[in-house]
């Protein structure tokens, strides 16, 4: 196979990859959002209620799904994942075939 098809095949991966962790996490993600949302997180230490009381805040805090933050944080990750997987693409171009099967990792 020649190296440009090793990259982009190396590259295809890598967004594949990306892609299911981001299924799952998202999926991972609002099954505990959504019934945090509607119980709520308490604090779990004792005497905690009267310091958050000190800066008005509530005893419970109850997380909300932001579709904007799963867009933004979802596409970092897709590329941050693209260009990781280039470095080693790049590499692949400076290797000659018989050296790169001798080599040992």
């Amino acid at each position: 196979m020649k190296p440009g098809l090793l990259v982009v095949q190396l590259q295809i991966e890598a967004l594949l990859v990306a892609l299911a962790g981001v299924a799952v996490g998202t999926g991972l993600a609002l099954m505990l959002i959504i019934p945090l949302s509607e119980s709520g997180m308490p604090f779990p230490i004792e005497g905690m209620e009267e310091i958050m009381q000190g800066y008005a805040l509530p005893d419970r805090l109850y997380p909300v799904f932001n579709p904007r933050a799963l867009v933004i944080a979802s596409g970092i990750m897709v590329l941050g994942t693209q260009i990781a997987a280039l470095v080693p693409g790049l590499r692949i171009f400076r290797l000659h075939p018989v050296e790169a099967i001798r080599q040992e990792t």
